[in-house]
């Protein structure tokens, strides 16, 4: 399906996946910006963030009307759209949460949230170099063994934040907020694990 069986109507597609790629990238870093700079000009990256998620809105609506009229076989066709959407998905909850971040304002981001988002910037890094080598499955093993190893261990770091904020004695709405923006991020590290495993199984299924 991929790589050096590329059928010319194809490789549009690749240039797709790749370009969805890269924006999840960006957004990702512009997150991890934000909160290292809280309060002083977090807004400007937020911001940023918002703009990239519009513009990446209207490429999927283009692609996908691509998409029905090529001559790619349905089934390609059903492979390339989950994974425009996986990744599309994962764009707006990085989206989302910059929203809810840029309306709660936090005071201060706690050393789990910021470890989080490094962990989510990580994934899309390795899901940006398992996409290309999509078509040889012994290849990808270890790019999405680590997203699953980066993936359990965000996992843990929410558990152990939502247990450790439960127990402060923050202010009940600051106890709302923090638990709110953890499950937000904990929701973009499983939707990341779940483009891995989405690759896998298209990998295996087309090797």
């Amino acid at each position: 399906m991929f790589g050096v069986r590329l059928k010319p109507e194809r490789a549009t597609t690749i240039v797709a996946l790749n370009r969805l790629t890269a924006h999840t990238k960006e957004v990702s870093e512009l997150l991890a910006r934000a909160l290292d700079h809280n309060g002083n000009g977090c807004q400007n990256y937020l911001t940023q963030i918002k703009v990239i998620n519009e513009q990446c809105n209207e490429f999927v609506r283009q692609v996908s009307e691509q998409l029905k009229h090529s001559f790619i076989t349905a089934l390609d066709r059903e492979d390339i759209y989950a994974l425009v959407m996986s990744l599309t998905d994962v764009l707006h909850r990085l989206d989302k949460f910059a929203g809810r971040f840029s309306r709660y304002r936090p005071s201060q981001c706690p050393p789990e949230m910021i470890r989080m988002v490094d962990l989510i910037n990580r994934m899309v890094q390795e899901m940006g170099r398992a996409l290309p080598a999509i078509d040889r499955p012994k290849e990808i093993q270890p790019r999405l063994k680590t997203i699953c190893t980066i993936q359990r261990e965000g996992n843990e770091i929410c558990r152990a934040a939502l247990s450790k904020l439960l127990r402060s004695s923050r202010p009940p709405t600051d106890v709302l907020m923090y638990k709110d923006l953890y499950e937000q991020l904990e929701s973009i590290i499983d939707r990341c694990g779940n483009v891995g495993s989405l690759v896998e199984r298209i990998s295996i299924k087309h090797a």
